[in-house]
């Protein structure tokens, strides 16, 4: 052991480091065995975990994909069963129409004519209204007068 102390003088870099570091070259050997065994158990472990979430993944993808076709059928069902709804209630108001119609052209009523009881009063009402005569909040309203001047003020 002298000899490698005579070897490598203290007053370089590499003697000092020598110095810390030889009483406890053993340990940092042992450290680094124990570190290494840990990296290793660590990355089999996360291996692991991700093959196992990935064939979970995987398994629910495909129970997503299920259930999600089995809901977009479901609703394009509910889909066409309103549509069937909607297009035979149209139908049966196009052909309540044609029934009043020809009940109509039978009795002799006019189209597009009401009853005369209720319309001949909202005509009257209509006559006598004139938008030009303006409403409660204009009455109040007066132009200035003209000034004997033509174009502004009289000097």
């Amino acid at each position: 052991m002298a000899s490698t102390e005579q070897k490598v003088s203290s007053n370089t870099i590499l003697g000092i480091v020598w110095q810390t570091v030889g009483p406890f070259g053993w340990y940092f050997v042992g450290l680094a065995i124990v570190l290494f065994y840990f990296k290793q158990k660590y990355h089999s472990w996360i291996s692991k975990k991700m093959e196992y979430a990935s064939k979970r993944d995987e398994d629910l993808d495909i129970q997503n994909f299920e259930r999600l076709s089995a809901v977009r059928q479901r609703m394009q069902e509910k889909y066409q069963r309103d549509l069937e709804l909607a297009l035979e209630k149209e139908e049966e108001i196009k052909e309540r129409k044609r029934q009043e119609l020809l009940n109509n052209q039978e009795s002799g009523n006019r189209l597009g004519g009401g009853k005369t009881g209720g319309s001949s009063k909202s005509r009257l009402l209509k006559g006598e209204y004139n938008p030009l005569m303006g409403g409660s909040s204009s009455r109040g309203y007066r132009p200035q007068k003209r000034s004997c001047c033509g174009k502004g003020g009289c000097g």
